[in-house]
């Protein structure tokens, strides 16, 4: 601390008594404690900031609020305006009590050890109950004063408000950082006072303004209403849930108009307004602990510009390592609420990725930022964030990195066994970052040879410890479950799954039986098929509405609309259909298999989206596997042209009718439809293919050279084919694609018959093609056979290639059927 201020204080303490007996405070003096207080605040470390206020002269600080207190009850029960010293002292002091409780935040940080974890709660509650001293007299004098002012702040003058502003922030962040959110009265009544302020008529004018002056400036009375009022509801009621229903309700009603403004807000001539900002911040608080349990699906473009907010550079490159900043709470609350929705969203992810091409360079650079400042839950939650997202495209290596950091603190959190946090993220928080990557078969391996134990072990604790009431413990694990299905997939991790010790399969079992959520129910019931254990003898009777409907439909729930036209079409040709969704319950395995008993044709919607649903790939492992005669309807992405699109569509419709009529003499069990839907959004296909290589598509595949295909295949990520057709060309791909087509167990059982034997020769791990990418092959070759059908023969040909068409060229014999 410097020598200057040092003596500053102490002449202010030996002074305090008899300064407290005065009446009247005059220019002089108060020019002499804002200048003590600015040489406080001028301290850049917030430790040393932190043990000037706890550890010395702390008469000195009570001093300063004490005349705070004086000036505040002048103001009001006098009746006397404040001189411009006067404010700046309250201006300071505000300020002052605003950075204390930004230093609680960074007491919060995880011990790296128990005795560490003990002296630091000690710690902890020495700093709160200090601050609380501060901030709150004996009597709470100067509280109740500033809670009567805010129903009425809006009489006041400007400078008055902005004096104001950074004694309720103060309130604000001492309630986020209050430790086990404890709240007690006073809070309470802060709430009150805040919600009687949101339902005011100046809080309308404020948010409605933008109606009628696009090019209005945003004052600091905006800030006032907009930023605390608002920023105010959100952390309180984050810290309280008993709370939630009124501020549900006025959520609701003003949802629509926050999304104007922050859409206004992302203009570039408002970014760099510090009232903007605090305006934004304040609604992006409140929405992020709101619009998760409010029912709205009108709320796409608000993630939209979300998104883009934390990519744009004029907010992350002023974070900083506590929120100083408002773009340092902008950051961590936008970056926390768009996890959070990205879970189990996929979907959301891949319009994410069509925002902003340059968005990992984005990310990577808002890392690095929050890193140089030290503000590792924002450098942490962006890495998770870039994860989720990375999880969705053909970044491997980064996505890898990403996932193993990951592991890494999901390991740290689940050793901090009295909270299950890292960094003030939640244990659960990094279970969600990882549900979309566990489906990649490269994260599948690494995790059946390294980290599978990791989850299991969870699952077991969970019942071992009894932490039913652990709401973080519970959440993680109910998320491991899901998890668990989609490694069940991948045959090393259902291996060493089915390895696993018996107390783990009760656990399972116990779960799948008691629980009341549906996702977890049907995590439970799939994970159990996978490993075959679940008990499918006696299936649930699902007769009733279904008797006599001998069509069923496979789909993602995006594709709904796909799968009404399509129930339509058949209906009106006197079919009768079921879908998925419509008459199971959870333990929608059972339900399927009964379902199934009576149906001739199982009709999946092939999209990107239901090649990654655990649920539709139980489905189709089923039918498969059964022997059931499956239609693919391919999803793809539209056209410009809407007739074209209605033309492809219609003869998808009679190819699709043409197949299910009793009187078909093709008794192939799988039959591909080409086909694109005029009522689905546009969305990525797995295919990218440039230019060139589409040229080569039209010419015709049975003229491609083996360079070709293996280009082919490495770009739709085939890599079982790729092996297979290493010595062929296009030719033997039609082939093949036609053997294919009979989509039997013993199809699929002798191409990897002949994968296994390659391995061997090439002296390589041994490599399987599983039923998704062998349906993947087929509906990819049959994309380019179309493409070329409709620009030849404008009609989609389903025609079997004729066999003397093929000759062999390959010297060895990669497979057996070519």
């Amino acid at each position: 601390m410097h020598t200057n201020l040092d003596q500053q204080l102490d002449t202010i303490e030996r002074n305090s008594i008899g300064w407290k007996s005065l009446t009247y405070y005059d220019r002089s003096l108060l020019q002499q404690l804002n200048t003590c207080l600015q040489s406080c605040l001028s301290v850049t470390s917030d430790n040393a900031f932190l043990n000037i206020v706890i550890n010395r002269r702390p008469q000195a600080f009570d001093m300063f609020e004490y005349i705070s207190l004086h000036l505040f009850k002048q103001w009001k029960h006098q009746n006397r305006s404040l001189i411009n010293e006067q404010l700046d002292y309250l201006t300071t002091v505000g300020r002052f009590n605003r950075r204390i409780t930004l230093t609680l935040q960074n007491d919060n940080d995880d011990p790296v050890s128990i005795e560490e974890d003990n002296e630091q709660k000690e710690n902890n509650l020495e700093h709160q109950k200090r601050v609380q001293e501060l901030l709150f007299n004996a009597d709470n004098e100067l509280f109740n004063i500033l809670m009567e002012i805010l129903p009425i702040i809006s009489e006041n003058e400007l400078d008055f408000i902005e004096m104001i502003l950074p004694w309720y922030e103060s309130y604000i962040f001492f309630e986020h950082s209050y430790i086990d959110a404890v709240l007690d009265e006073k809070f309470r009544y802060f709430n009150q006072q805040i919600i009687q302020c949101l339902k005011s008529n100046e809080y309308e004018r404020s948010l409605f303004a933008l109606d009628n002056n696009q090019s209005m400036v945003i004052t600091v009375r905006h800030r006032f209403y907009l930023c605390i009022c608002t920023m105010a509801m959100g952390t309180h009621v984050n810290c309280d849930d008993n709370e939630c229903e009124e501020a549900k309700t006025l959520l609701e009603l003003y949802l629509s108009r926050y999304n104007i403004f922050i859409h206004f807000f992302l203009n570039e001539n408002q970014i760099n307004s510090l009232n903007s900002l605090a305006c934004v911040t304040g609604i992006v608080t409140y929405l992020v602990n709101y619009t998760l349990i409010i029912d709205n699906d009108n709320n796409q473009q608000l993630l939209f510009d979300l998104f883009l907010i934390i990519l744009h550079e004029n907010f992350y490159k002023n974070i900083r390592l506590n929120w100083s900043t408002y773009e340092t709470i902008l950051i961590d609350s936008i970056i926390c609420y768009l996890i959070i929705y990205c879970f189990n969203n996929r979907l959301l992810i891949h319009q994410f990725l069509r925002l902003d091409d340059n968005y990992i360079k984005k990310l990577q650079n808002l890392i690095d930022i929050a890193q140089k400042y030290g503000n590792r839950r924002i450098a942490i939650m962006s890495q998770l964030f870039l994860l989720i997202l990375t999880s969705c495209t053909k970044n491997d290596d980064l996505s890898q990195t990403l996932f193993l950091q990951c592991i890494t603190y999901i390991q740290i959190s689940f050793e901090n066994i009295h909270s299950y946090h890292y960094n003030r993220i939640p244990m659960s928080m990094f279970f969600k970052s990882i549900i979309h990557i566990m489906k990649c078969e490269h994260i599948q391996e690494i995790i059946a040879t390294h980290y599978l134990n990791l989850f299991t072990n969870i699952i077991i604790l969970y019942e071992k410890n009894n932490l039913y009431e652990n709401i973080i413990y519970y959440e993680s694990t109910m998320i491991i479950l899901t998890i668990l299905w989609s490694l069940s997939f991948n045959e090393n991790c259902k291996k060493n799954l089915k390895e696993t010790d018996q107390d783990f399969f009760n656990i399972i079992l116990n779960i799948n039986t008691t629980t009341n959520e549906s996702s977890v129910k049907q995590a439970t019931c799939g994970l159990l098929y996978n490993l075959d254990i679940l008990d499918v003898s006696q299936s649930i009777s699902t007769t009733g509405d279904n008797f006599g409907k001998t069509i069923g439909i496979s789909y993602d729930p995006s594709d709904y609309e796909i799968v009404q036209m399509i129930e339509q079409e058949l209906n009106k040709n006197g079919h009768r259909v079921w879908t998925t969704y419509d008459h199971m319950n959870d333990h929608f395995i059972p339900s399927f298999i009964s379902i199934m008993n009576g149906t001739e044709y199982l009709i999946i919607c092939l999209s990107d989206i239901y090649q990654v649903n655990n649920r539709c790939r139980t489905e189709l492992l089923y039918a498969t596997a059964s022997g059931r005669r499956v239609l693919s309807w391919k999803v793809q992405a539209l056209t410009d042209n809407q007739e074209e699109n209605e033309q492809i569509r219609i003869r998808a419709i009679e190819t699709l009718l043409k197949r299910i009529t009793p009187n078909d003499s093709d008794n192939t069990q799988t039959i591909d439809t080409a086909h694109v839907n005029i009522n689905v959004e546009r969305r990525s296909t797995p295919t990218n293919f440039n230019r060139r290589r589409r040229t080569k598509e039209i010419m015709s595949l049975e003229n491609w050279t083996n360079t070709e295909v293996l280009t082919w295949c490495q770009g739709i990520d085939l890599p079982g084919f790729l092996k297979l057709l290493a010595n062929f060309d296009g030719q033997s791909v039609v082939k093949l694609y036609d053997f294919c087509k009979q989509n039997s167990t013993e199809t699929i059982a002798v191409l990897n018959n002949d994968l296994h034997n390659v391995c061997k020769q090439e002296n390589i791990s041994d490599i399987q093609i599983s039923i998704h990418e062998f349906i993947r092959f087929q509906l990819e070759v049959e994309k380019v056979l179309s493409t070329t059908n409709i620009l030849e023969n404008s009609s989609i040909s389903l025609a079997s290639s004729k066999p003397d068409r093929y000759k062999k060229r390959s010297k060895i014999r990669t497979c057996s059927i070519l």
